[in-house]
């Protein structure tokens, strides 16, 4: 699969713009990106993050097979599953914007920690 950098740019602008919206309707959401130090901005970015976890949980429901489960179930509900994994991607991008990422900066430091992430498998570490 072709990465294409133009479709990152656009996600990171429809979430940029999604949470302008969001602070129209909500004005005491800061500004992007916030300053991390402030313990209100904090607060900011743990919700956001708790948000993210909850949705993923949510994917994760929609699995059948527990690990307790003797049985093997075969059905799931693809689209459900899939659309929580979409919010989960959601509050994930926002968590980025929050903490002064762009599509740039991210897919740089993703590349660099993915190289990393290499070098460790190859070294046997």
């Amino acid at each position: 699969m072709k990465f294409n950098m133009d479709k990152l740019d656009q996600i990171f602008d429809k979430q940029t713009v999604l949470y302008n919206k969001f602070r129209r309707v909500d004005p005491t959401l800061p500004l992007l990106p916030v300053n991390l130090s402030s313990k209100e901005n904090q607060r900011v970015f743990r919700n956001c993050a708790l948000d993210l976890i909850e949705e993923l949980m949510e994917a994760i429901h929609e699995l059948k097979n527990k690990s307790h489960r003797q049985t093997n179930v075969v059905d799931y509900d693809e689209e459900a599953f899939r659309e929580e994994l979409v919010d989960t991607a959601t509050y994930l991008i926002e968590l980025l914007l929050l903490a002064g990422y762009d599509a740039d900066k991210f897919y740089a430091d993703y590349s660099k920690k993915n190289a990393t992430n290499h070098m460790r498998i190859e070294s046997g570490y």
